[in-house]
């Protein structure tokens, strides 16, 4: 298996030899720019590539890769039919997310009732990305076709649907809106036995896709989250195996901790065959590897950087499974908090957030991966509630200060959110105006009371406004133009 990545940096440029690629699984894989191995063990893997700079400030990246056991034969690992026939897929266990015009489908997501609390969301950018399922027909025949979807309105209503390079066959029309629906049927005709390949397209932004059910008759209509997944080819055979379901509890994604100082984690582990498998919980780091194991424990020994962390869990039939948070340590003791500039601003990365604090359920979608966001990425707001994110900065003068948001709207209703600090959350109304292009909107009036750390807050208004920058200012005259000045420093 092959692995490539690039990375860059404003003051050291080009970092991609110094890239640290480790499997969740497996540990420390390779480094530099691009590597292969045949070494990585059965299973699903989170492979992280990070990298620090000169100044010591740690990134990474993640991607989910799954190696099939060989099954004493070298099975293919498509999806295989179940005895009547049909075959039941989630749609984030892709085998290929292709990617088009820059742009891949964003996820996993987590939203509200999708199979197993995960789904497929297609990009906001423009692009025909494509995500690939292989299946393994035993019987050629007319088989038909359910997904899972959801749709928000009716610019995020459809997909397409087709099979073995003609991928515009059908059009998936979601409706109603604002709930899971299974769209079908579609017919599906296999010419051989063996494995083909279906494909989801983007048709239009932000549509969501859960779950793929293949029957063999067109009354066959899937209800609530449908059938356990199929298995896979080589995975031992018998009867379909579900991953297990870990998740972190503990501490919130966004944290920051001072270097030597406590820090505590906890997680969940369910699995469909096996019950609770939380003790059996396997923890990682990008920068440290192995930190822990089991459903909590507390370590001190974090290096300084921004780690991501990996909860891994296997079950009794080997399907793995993880999720991952990321956190900041901060060496020498330091609060953690964005620092002002000589010149007394500030700029800060809507995805490098303190907390991403829950409402109604829900939290921010991210990172996203937009066109002509900075950096590449930004959050979006999720379908309701009112979720909040935080920036802790440390103003080192007390006055007034004028604050700038670099936002997108696709319409108007995605076009707005909430600006405040220090608990007045929802004090100030961001509209963003015109659509359909990134928008510095401001200046916002800030008065701090006195020096030290002040928490400011983006919480959600309506569904699918993207964030990519804050940028306090001392003038009202400041405003950013272009993505903005380069973020300031923790």
């Amino acid at each position: 298996m092959s692995f490539g990545g690039t990375a860059t940096d404003p003051e050291d440029g080009n970092l991609s030899n110094s890239l640290s690629w480790s499997s969740s699984r497996d540990g420390v894989i390779g480094s530099g720019a691009s590597f292969s191995t045949s070494g990585l063990s059965a299973g699903t893997h989170t492979i992280t590539a990070s990298v620090t700079d000169s100044s010591g400030a740690t990134a990474s990246d993640s991607i989910v890769v799954t190696v099939v056991a060989s099954g004493g034969g070298g099975g293919s690992g498509a999806f295989q039919q179940e005895a009547n026939g049909s075959v039941s897929i989630e749609a984030e266990h892709f085998d290929a997310s292709v990617e088009h015009n820059g742009v891949q489908w964003n996820g996993p997501v987590f939203p509200s009732g999708a199979s197993g609390g995960q789904a497929m969301e297609a990009p906001s950018a423009s692009g025909q990305p494509r995500l690939e399922y292989r299946v393994d027909f035993s019987t050629a025949g007319t088989y038909y076709v359910w997904i899972r979807s959801y749709a928000l309105n009716a610019s995020t209503n459809s997909v397409h649907l087709g099979s073995d390079g003609s991928w515009f066959n059908d059009v998936v029309n979601v409706s109603p809106y604002n709930s899971w629906q299974w769209e079908g049927p579609f017919t599906l005709n296999v010419s051989s036995t063996g494995v083909h390949t279906l494909g989801i397209t983007r048709r239009e932004s932000q549509t969501q896709v859960d779950k793929l059910f293949i029957g063999t008759s067109s009354n066959a209509t899937p209800s609530g989250t449908g059938a356990p997944e199929s298995a896979r080819a080589g995975g031992g055979g018998g009867t379909s195996n579900v991953p297990p379901v870990p998740a972190i509890t503990t501490p919130a994604t966004g944290s920051s901790y001072s270097q030597g100082a406590t820090v505590s984690f906890g997680g969940t582990a369910t699995d469909t065959e096996d019950g609770n498998l939380a003790a059996s919980l396997s923890w990682s780091s990008s920068r440290d590897g192995s930190i822990g194991s089991g459903a909590a424990f507390s370590t001190t020994a974090l290096s300084a950087g921004t780690h991501t962390i990996t909860a891994s869990v296997t079950d009794s039939g080997g399907a793995t499974a993880s999720d991952s948070i990321v956190v900041t340590v901060v060496a020498g003791g330091g609060s953690g908090a964005f620092q002002q500039e000589a010149n007394g601003t500030v700029s800060i990365e809507a995805e490098h957030y303190d907390a991403n604090v829950e409402g109604g359920g829900t939290q921010w979608n991210g990172p996203a991966f937009p066109s002509g966001a900075s950096g590449g990425q930004a959050m979006e707001a999720p379908a309701d509630g009112q979720p909040r994110l935080e920036y802790r900065v440390d103003f080192s003068t007390a006055g007034t200060y004028y604050v700038w948001i670099r936002s997108y709207a696709f319409d108007g209703s995605s076009n707005s959110v909430r600006f405040g600090s220090d608990g007045g959350w929802l004090d100030q109304l961001v509209t963003i105006s015109p659509y359909n292009s990134w928008q510095w909107e401001g200046p916002f009036t800030l008065d701090v009371g006195s020096i030290g750390v002040h928490t400011l807050g983006i919480s959600r208004r309506e569904s699918l406004t993207q964030v990519d920058k804050l940028f306090i200012g001392t003038s009202s005259n400041a405003t950013p133009t272009g993505t903005g000045p380069a973020e300031s420093l923790r």
